[in-house]
């Protein structure tokens, strides 16, 4: 975050702020329509505290602030041999790239708190696809194992249905790669969880994470 304090006569400050305020769920609401990213606001605050007091102004013209929300929002690209061309995502906070796993159209994402944390972060990509077909076996078989009765008991009205046949439905569609070499595949659940996508976490050291049964690994969209 960047910020000009009129107590310090208005002089550019980088650095991390986080202010907290009591609101309502609609209250929230509308603080959260209000404050987009990369907008310049006028804010009434207790900075010793962290508070927020008041919004006073939003998209608020700054001859200071207003190019430095342009430069952070500048695209940020970086290319792999392997994986293509990154592009950094300044509001989901990674870099996003478009590239096959196992021979799957997937999409990659690394995720960085600042653009500057790509070359910390590709390796762990570059050890996840290093044994990919191996990874990819023991995903689908860890998918089968924790949905596949679960999806048989509760959610199919007809004739039971075989692995094959339930790994034919699902389709995977991102993987997500972050700090210390964890990772989640993303999967469409094709229709069998009415819309929720599985997720299936784990790390490169400790292997897939075990969830709470079935419903553990099912996520709303």
């Amino acid at each position: 975050m960047c910020i000009r304090d009129r107590r310090d006569g208005g002089e550019l400050q980088e650095r991390k702020l986080r202010l907290a305020r009591e609101v309502s769920e609609e209250e929230l609401d509308a603080y959260m329509e209000m404050l987009q990213p990369f907008s310049v606001v006028e804010l009434s605050v207790r900075l010793d505290e962290e508070v927020l007091e008041e919004v006073i102004a939003v998209d608020v013209e700054d001859e200071v602030l207003g190019p430095v929300a342009e430069r952070l929002q500048a695209p940020i690209e970086r290319e792999h041999t392997t994986f293509g061309t990154f592009v950094y995502d300044h509001g989901a906070s990674w870099f996003e790239a478009s590239t096959t796993w196992v021979g799957q159209d997937v999409r990659l994402h690394l995720a960085t708190e600042e653009a500057t944390d790509f070359d910390a972060m590709i390796g762990y990509a570059e050890a996840l696809w290093g044994d990919a077909a191996g990874w990819d076996l023991r995903v689908r078989s860890f998918v089968v194992d924790e949905l596949l009765p679960t999806y048989n008991a509760s959610w199919n009205d007809a004739a039971p249905l075989a692995a094959d046949d339930f790994l034919g439905r699902v389709h995977l569609e991102s993987v997500g790669v972050f700090a210390g070499g964890s990772f989640e595949l993303w999967f469409d659940d094709g229709g069998l969880f009415e819309g929720h996508s599985i997720v299936v976490s784990g790390s490169l050291d400790e292997g897939l994470e075990e969830r709470d049964g079935g419903w553990g690994i099912l996520e709303q969209q």
